[in-house]
């Protein structure tokens, strides 16, 4: 059976996520290849978010609640990485996982999604972190939510447990979701977004403390990264014509000159820095393999 030879665990930080933590349930539920765990961490949420993860995990075994205490407003980004290693901790099968997923809870996937990623990494042996493509549900219609070839969404992300480990898991930084991939890619690791796995986000992304702040979050977590001032400004006239249209670009723009005016330390390492904008480079010039 698949789960006995490639066990996965799954790692989903929750705040105040009532109107779609259900559909989320429901989704890894109805998987062909269930989890060996599921931990269900809520982050101290208000609403009946805590609820229905316990009504849930007296249903299915395979998933453990964790509740913490209202810590008060947790910051988008590192308040998701203290609920996450709050959930890492209370793995059970410590010396059997081989992958781990940290997802979200307002997203479904196909049932399949799973079994399917499982397959990619047996077929390359040297894919560190993979995910689907997401596509946000806005106004009754379907967008895909775009993201480079090697950027697996974060909503859903599989990491194989070696790169996991030799990356130092997960930064505590607000810019975790792109320090991650740059820290397996430069240990020569591959990180894959594959369009066939399709993921279903019910809401935009970098949106849940309203579009704008969201953009600046976004630009400011570049800069951590080490992104060059042309490859971002690149970035953002490609993204300039496209939905959201005018307000992504600028709010983009904002985040990361704010960030380099106050001087922020960047959450990668020089080498990193470097390796990044050398592969921004060769993006620029259309040799990026």
């Amino acid at each position: 059976m698949l789960t006995e030879i490639e066990p996965y665990i799954i790692i989903t930080p929750v705040r105040n996520e009532e109107q779609y933590v259900e559909k989320t349930l429901r989704s890894v539920a109805a998987q062909t290849v269930l989890p060996q765990q599921w931990i269900m961490v809520d982050d101290g949420s208000s609403d009946r978010t805590g609820e229905i993860i316990d009504s849930w995990a007296e249903r299915y075994d395979w998933i453990t609640p964790v509740h913490l205490e209202d810590r008060g407003y947790t910051a988008v980004g590192r308040g998701i990485i203290d609920a996450f290693y709050a959930g890492y901790g209370r793995i059970s099968q410590i010396d059997t996982w081989r992958f781990l997923v940290k997802l979200d809870g307002d997203i479904s996937m196909d049932a399949d999604y799973f079994a399917s990623l499982l397959a990619r990494f047996r077929e390359e042996g040297r894919l560190g972190i993979a995910g689907g493509t997401c596509f946000c549900l806005s106004g009754g219609m379907l967008f895909e939510e775009k993201t480079p070839p090697f950027h697996p969404i974060a909503a859903a992300r599989m990491y194989r447990r070696s790169c996991f480990e030799e990356i130092g898991g997960l930064a505590f930084s607000n810019a975790w979701d792109t320090v991650d991939l740059l820290r397996a890619r430069f240990r020569g690791w591959r990180t894959r977004r594959f369009d066939d796995l399709e993921i279903l986000h019910y809401r935009i992304m970098s949106s849940r403390q309203g579009l704008w702040k969201g953009k600046l979050r976004t630009g400011r977590n570049l800069y951590l990264t080490g992104y060059s001032v042309p490859f971002l400004l690149a970035r953002s006239l490609y993204r300039l014509f496209r939905k959201p249209y005018l307000i992504e670009s600028a709010g983009v723009l904002c985040g990361y000159f704010m960030a380099l005016l106050k001087g922020e330390p960047l959450a990668v390492t020089g080498e990193e820095r470097q390796f990044l904008r050398q592969e921004q480079r060769q993006r620029l010039l259309g040799s990026y393999r």
